[in-house]
């Protein structure tokens, strides 16, 4: 229960920085913002995509393709800047999330979202189109969905390894025990014999 807490206050603290500096960067402005569109609907978009931020762990899928994909959607009905801070990071910890703590086939999906959005961007968002931005863009994506993949991987062989360790436990000590009422019983089929046989000779 701890763990769970300190997580949600983990994450709503991440939520709370990289709305604040997606912000930040839109209204400074930061040298990193990129294009022209309205300052007001970016910032809506910021603060959307970072408090998605909060439920990564619950449900990281939905909240990777809600991050993902909110940007493109309302850029295809409006243009809006273009973002470091308060878009490219939070996708990157989405994306991040999504592989570390999916379950079954999420990751997968999560990284068929990253692939569509970073498409996007290379077909329909001009000032993301030079090969720097290009290489930059997905190398990122690979590397933070990798290492989310690999912590989980390394999470899943810890958790099997635990159980076989637990389940080696629990049947050693089912053979001791088997082998104590074995011991028991052999005692007492002799003890019985010798008291039989005394009880014979008794009566003789």
């Amino acid at each position: 229960m701890e763990r769970v807490t300190a997580g949600r206050v983990l994450d709503v603290g991440l939520a709370l920085v990289v709305a604040t500096v997606g912000v930040a960067e839109i209204w400074v402005p930061f040298p990193s913002v990129l294009g022209e569109g309205s300052r007001e609907l970016s910032t809506v978009v910021v603060v959307t995509i970072s408090a998605l931020l909060v439920l990564r762990r619950r449900w990281p899928l939905p909240v990777a393709v809600g991050v993902l994909w909110t940007w493109p959607l309302v850029f295809l009905a409006q243009p809006i800047l273009v973002l470091f801070w308060g878009q490219f990071v939070p996708m990157a910890v989405a994306v991040f999330s999504v592989a570390r703590f999916g379950r079954g086939r999420d990751p997968w999906f999560g990284a068929g979202a990253a692939a569509v959005t970073l498409l996007f961007f290379d077909l329909f968002v001009d000032v993301l189109q030079s090969p720097s931005e290009i290489v930059f863009h997905w190398m990122v994506f690979v590397v933070v969905w990798s290492f989310g993949w690999g912590l989980l991987r390394l999470e899943r062989r810890a958790k099997t390894s635990t159980e076989r360790a637990v389940a080696a436990e629990v049947a050693a000590a089912e053979q001791t025990m088997l082998a104590v009422t074995e011991e028991r019983t052999r005692i007492a089929r002799e003890l019985h014999d010798v008291v039989a046989h005394s009880v014979s000779v008794m009566v003789v």
